[in-house]
């Protein structure tokens, strides 16, 4: 790898943290309708899309196409969702490169922001608790987590489907933000194939 690219990558890097120093200390109180922000997805854009790329937004139901692919390519059951996707597209050669999905996951009375983010290569680059209502944020801290959940950074599709089995011993919330979390990146990666 040359200096240059490295340089880009440490810089990148470098974002990343300083942006999850900055996010996780400031947006303790910064959601007026009773929720806790830990990240914002414009910073998840920001520093795992290349500067070039360009960016295709678009809302997805779950549909029987999705279904087949996630079933038949990495053994994922696909519910019916909605999906808020966000492609990144080299803007020389147009092949995708990047892609992130967000949905509200159904939480008690409330919803969790949940986003993916995929590498071309189908790979977890990051998975975030966004945000949550702020009775429940003791819940995720003691069970899955909140802001980047380390444990599936660079985890393969194919992975995601045995670590949910796995994550069914340590309760509830975790089983349920797994299944969602792989449910999610079997449909982006249905998209990103397109």
């Amino acid at each position: 790898m040359s200096k240059k690219a490295m340089s880009h990558v440490h810089i990148r890097v470098a974002l990343l943290l300083i942006c999850l120093l900055i996010t996780v200390d400031v947006s303790a109180e910064n959601m007026s309708d009773g929720r806790k922000q830990f990240l914002d997805i414009a910073v998840l854009e920001h520093v795992n899309f290349p500067k070039n790329s360009v960016k295709k937004r678009y809302f997805v139901s779950v549909s029987n196409v999705h279904r087949e692919f996630a079933k038949n390519k990495y053994r994922i059951e696909l519910e019916q969702r909605d999906y808020n996707i966000v492609l990144a597209k080299d803007e020389d050669n147009h092949q995708t490169i990047s892609g992130l999905v967000t949905v509200e996951m159904p939480y008690k009375e409330t919803s969790v922001l949940l986003a993916v983010i995929l590498s071309d290569e189908l790979r977890v680059q990051r998975a975030v608790v966004v945000s949550a209502d702020k009775k429940y944020v003791d819940d995720f801290k003691s069970s899955i987590g909140v802001g980047v959940i380390k444990r599936y950074t660079m985890t393969s599709l194919r992975q995601l489907k045995y670590l949910a089995s796995e994550i069914k011993k340590q309760g509830a919330l975790s089983e349920l933000v797994s299944a969602e979390i792989a449910m999610m990146a079997a449909t982006l990666a249905s998209e990103m194939r397109k």
